[in-house]
């Protein structure tokens, strides 16, 4: 599916970066997030990390994993933007998205000199964050 994107103007990139370093077991996200008013796609920068809660039920223990997006991007850190995976990407209705770690970032930014998005090219909705 073709998108139509603008060039957004915050330090979303950077700040996930900086995320990244300070949480290695994070994930650094990259994707196309639509805005509201315009309706057009731009390029937005985030990071994932994941919960591990022990519930018990009916005397048996589970496992639940909650994944979590964690945005800090333009003054966010103060607000503490941290939502449940599913309902940032539902509101941001985010497409084409690709996860990673510090050792995958780094070489991406060895060789484009820059912090992101790589994979810009493709703008295809078949990566969804699903």
């Amino acid at each position: 599916m073709p998108v139509t994107t603008e060039t957004g103007d915050g330090n979303c990139f950077q700040e996930a970066l900086d995320n990244l370093v300070a949480h290695e077991s994070w994930m650094l996200v990259h994707g196309l997030v639509k805005h509201p008013q315009t309706g057009l796609y731009h390029w937005h920068a985030w990071n994932e990390y994941t919960e591990r809660h022990e519930l018990e039920y009916n005397g048996v223990k589970h496992t639940v994993e909650l994944h979590i997006c964690y945005d800090s991007s333009n003054g966010n850190s103060e607000k503490l933007m941290e939502l449940p995976q599913p309902l940032y990407y539902n509101a941001g209705q985010i497409i084409n998205v690709r996860r990673y770690t510090l050792e995958e970032a780094l070489p991406h930014m060895r060789e484009t000199m820059h912090m992101g998005p790589w994979h810009e090219e493709d703008t295809s909705d078949e990566y969804t964050g699903e």
